[in-house]
């Protein structure tokens, strides 16, 4: 007996006769229906492995019959044959339009027949021995990840605290290499592991309203340090007729652009990389969608004719001297080519030898069912005078500026700006300077101009700490902007010295990109945290006795993670898995928990769900719970939520995000109380 169904479908009996004796020659299990309704009900309930389909039938053709399976996830993959008397070429086509697989003529030829269902049952059996074997793999990947992060988690770990100790330079640098191969390690298991869920087909889009700047300035601040410490410019510049809020897998969108934008700063020693967006020419039909083209375009080696052709091939960079100098696993690529063409969209290159790259992907976007008009009108008719030695900050500036109703001057040459300020006699609310190409003399000049008309000097500079108080230690000014440029805090900059007109703020409270520390390989922002004012911030949230609770197998990481919290200011309970947890909470009662997932006795999805079914048949205030995690997947993430975590953070776990978690959720602890 032959293990396929076949669905066979056809309104006149006879053909269905005649097709049963012809495929019961191969043994297979045969399935009939008469309409395209009663087809469509046999595939819900029955496991079906291929359709032969009549083109022409009352009611619902084979046309829509064959839309509707190809629209239902259920079993979409399933391979349709279609039978036809027509030998009409437009009705073939329109059949293969729809997602047919194949056709057959009438009258049937047996032999024919046979070979094609046989082939396409083949073909099926085959992709789906890939699809296991993928997810297989995928699987393993997935465990083999969480195995190399539990020991990551210490050794990143224990240098976050090690690097908050008293230090010489000499073990600073060797702390600093350390960290740096491990997080580069890190970068190295999160494109596998993507990869193989890629491969796997295991990814699905979230579908989320997010804010559409807040994507960019997230991948410079990421991508900030590698900039900085080749001295290159980074900058975005987003088309004002996009909206503010957009939906989609905000996740995915800022993993493609991450992956350009790091590849643009890897492969160029000077000048910069820049990152546009605009509406394609053409929108959809569809009024709920925009179609958006984002470009990501640098000054580096470029990239030859020969190269590009196998640039987006997995595993790939070019060429082995390429990948030997620069590194990497060439995947990246790789991957925004999926999760580009997952959204519906399409990524292409142009570059030449020496000329740079520009990358470039299509996307549609959703709408929201309703769009705010959140237009800030606090700095219209403003006069502001900007000067930035790159055109592109400058263009940045003027575009962000004319969108919030701001009247600018700006200029490119420092002699041609003090004539003006000292001859011009309409005033400016502010003057905002870049420092990076400024001589000190130059900025003494500008600074005592503005002083006499009575306006607000704003500086911008990708400096150091070190060299910035040198430089501005005699000079007055009001507000400091770190580059690379972001909307909200040129926005908020602005507004601080129009609106308040704050003086002279200290430079104790100047951001600036600690450069100090050798370049990094990874992707990851490793600047050395600053404990301090952040720490006292923290702790004043909580009262005394607020216990934290972690439940964690791993003797390691419950060392770890303890020290961490000890160095915030908090002291740890631990359970050693979900039970011991469950025990822990009847004995006292803790405000916060750290949950481990994978835990013997009690993994860490069925403790947090008995924890919620007790809080609700208690009628318990419910306990914030915090996934830890080592898997870096967003479905994971769902997963934690669905359950009824608070929040997800993963392995291994760094000092500041720790921090950061704390101050989000005891924030909201404290007002609860």
């Amino acid at each position: 007996m032959n293990d396929f169904t076949i669905l066979v479908v056809d309104d006149f009996l006879q053909n269905i006769k005649v097709l049963g004796t012809i495929l019961q020659q191969e043994d297979y299990s045969i399935s009939y229906a008469l309409s395209g309704k009663q087809a469509l009900e046999i595939l819900e309930n029955t496991k079906i492995d291929l359709v032969l389909l009549d083109l022409f039938m009352p009611e619902m053709n084979g046309i829509e019959v064959c839309q509707k399976i190809k629209s239902n996830p259920k079993y979409q993959e399933i391979p349709v044959i279609f039978l036809t008397a027509s030998q009409e070429e437009q009705s073939i086509l329109e059949a293969f339009a729809v997602g047919a697989a194949d056709y057959v003529t009438k009258p049937f030829k047996p032999l024919e027949l046979l070979a094609r269902v046989k082939n396409h049952l083949q073909l099926k059996q085959a992709q789906e021995k890939a699809e296991e074997a993928a997810k297989i793999k995928a699987q393993f990947l997935a465990t083999m990840s969480h195995e190399i992060r539990t020991p990551l988690q210490s050794v990143l770990g224990v240098t976050d605290l090690l690097m908050n100790t008293q230090l010489d330079s000499e073990q600073i640098n060797l702390l600093q290499t350390l960290q740096a191969s491990g997080e580069h390690l890190l970068l190295i298991i999160n494109d596998l592991l993507d990869f193989s869920k890629l491969e796997a087909k295991e990814i699905k889009l979230e579908r989320n309203e997010f804010n559409f700047n807040a994507i960019f300035e997230e991948v410079l601040n990421f991508l900030a340090p590698q900039a900085t410490a080749k001295n290159l410019e980074l900058i975005y510049l987003i088309a004002t007729d996009i909206p503010e809020i957009l939906v989609g897998d905000c996740f995915r969108l800022r993993q493609i652009l991450i992956n350009l934008v790091s590849n643009g700063i890897k492969f160029t020693e000077t000048g910069e990389v820049v990152i546009s967006v605009n509406k394609t020419l053409e929108q959809p039909e569809n009024n709920n969608q925009i179609k958006l083209v984002f470009e990501v375009k640098d000054t580096g080696i470029g990239i030859s004719k020969q190269q590009q052709d196998k640039l987006f091939q997995c595993f790939s960079q070019g060429d082995i001297s390429t990948t030997r100098k620069y590194g990497g696993t060439g995947l990246g690529l790789s991957i925004c080519r999926e999760l580009v063409t997952l959204m519906g969209g399409t990524i292409w290159v142009e570059s030449e030898v020496n000329q740079g790259s520009t990358f470039y992907f299509e996307i549609p976007l959703e709408l929201p069912e309703t769009i705010k008009n959140n237009q800030d009108n606090k700095l219209k008719n403003k006069r502001g005078l900007s000067y930035f030695s790159h055109p592109k900050n400058q263009e940045f500036i003027t575009l962000n500026a004319e969108h919030w109703g701001i009247k600018i001057n700006t200029f490119s040459d420092t002699e041609v700006i003090i004539k003006h300020l000292f001859l011009d006699n309409d005033s400016y609310d502010f003057v905002l300077i870049d420092l990076d190409s400024l001589e000190l003399g130059t900025l003494k000049k500008i600074s005592q101009a503005i002083e006499k008309i009575n306006s607000q000097l704003i500086l911008s500079s990708r400096m150091t700490e070190n060299l910035l108080k040198e430089k501005l230690k005699e000079v007055s000014y009001n507000y400091f902007l770190d580059k690379p440029l972001k909307a909200t805090f040129l926005h908020k900059s602005i507004n601080s010295v129009t609106n308040r007109h704050k003086k002279a703020e200290s430079i104790l409270n100047i951001s600036v990109p600690n450069s100090s520390q050798p370049p990094l390989e990874s992707q990851v922002n490793s600047l050395q945290p600053s404990l301090t004012s952040q720490e006292t911030s923290i702790v004043e949230l909580i009262p005394e006795h607020l216990p934290i609770l972690l439940v964690e197998d791993n003797k390691v990481n419950q060392k770890v993670i303890s020290l961490q919290l000890k160095k915030i200011g908090y002291s740890t309970d631990i359970a050693n898995h979900g039970q011991e947890c469950l025990d822990k909470l009847l004995e006292r009662d803790y405000s916060l928990i750290f949950m481990d997932f994978q835990m013997p006795v009690l993994d860490g999805y069925e403790t947090t769900e008995r924890i919620r079914t007790l809080e609700r048949e208690n009628n318990l205030t419910p306990t914030i719970i915090i996934g830890l995690s080592a898997n870096a997947i967003p479905e994971e993430r769902e997963k934690c939520l669905n359950i009824g975590m608070n929040d997800y953070i993963t392995k291994p776990v760094s000092l500041e995000t720790l921090k950061e978690t704390l101050e989000k959720w005891l924030k909201r602890i404290g007002n609860r109380q």
